[in-house]
């Protein structure tokens, strides 16, 4: 009940700074700024959504001057008290370096956070791309493939794409053309989301070049396992 009050007591307060004498701003920059002040002290005061949210504030440079450094302190402080997507950001500055040293364990650490317990798709994609390349934690496709299925499941379309490619080619597994085939497909509901992360990470061609070697009867065997995969999520 307490939460439930604090939380319309922060959405009060920003609706407050947001009107001013009766009406929003129509200026984006000012109501960045607006948001920005709303924010601040309620972060102060603990609330972890808060403290995410500026974050992100401070780290776009959105409403105030962009300072990774802060940024990173603030998704430390909701990180600590369990917010997943916190946890996920802090993971990428690790990984990237930006507003504090850059450290794979760490930020291989914060993505098991988020991924395991939270259950965080773009973090199990993130920690199964350490564990492909051998970042912070072991080179292991057999890890990394567990990692890609999990954020797969949840309709990852990359996570999708490379389940697809490493399944064809034998990584961390035997190959098999009939799962391979299935991911593709299910990737290619989402291909522009794969594409965007990197032009390469396009399913459709991937998938039309693999049902050239298939026979009738496998491409059938793909296209139940694609209901079985779906049924899952």
């Amino acid at each position: 009940m307490k939460r439930f009050f604090a939380l319309i007591l922060a959405a009060l307060a920003i609706l407050a700074v947001f009107l001013w004498n009766g009406k929003t701003t129509d200026d984006p920059v000012e109501a960045q700024i607006q948001r920005f002040r709303a924010l601040e002290p309620l972060a102060e005061k603990g609330d972890v959504d808060a403290q995410y949210d500026l974050a992100g504030l401070y780290q776009a440079g959105r409403g105030v001057e962009e300072d990774a450094r802060t940024a990173a302190q603030w998704y430390l402080k909701a990180a600590n008290k369990g917010h997943v997507a916190a946890r996920h950001a802090l993971g990428r500055m690790f990984e990237s370096g930006q507003g504090v040293k850059r450290n794979f364990q760490t930020a291989a650490k914060w993505y098991r956070l988020a991924a395991g317990i939270g259950d965080h798709a773009e973090a199990q994609y993130d920690l199964g791309t350490l564990y492909y390349h051998g970042r912070g934690v072991p080179h292991d496709y057999v890890a990394a493939i567990k990692w890609y299925r999990k954020a797969a499941r949840q309709g990852h379309a990359v996570a999708q794409f490379h389940m697809g490619a490493m399944t064809e080619e034998g990584w961390g597994r035997a190959a098999d053309p009939v799962e391979a085939y299935a991911w593709y497909t299910l990737a290619m509901g989402k291909a522009e989301q794969a594409k965007a992360r990197n032009p390469k990470y396009d399913p459709g061609p991937r998938r039309d070049k693999l049902e050239r070697k298939m026979n009738r009867f496998q491409i059938g065997q793909a296209e139940k396992k694609i209901e079985v995969l779906v049924n899952r999520r």
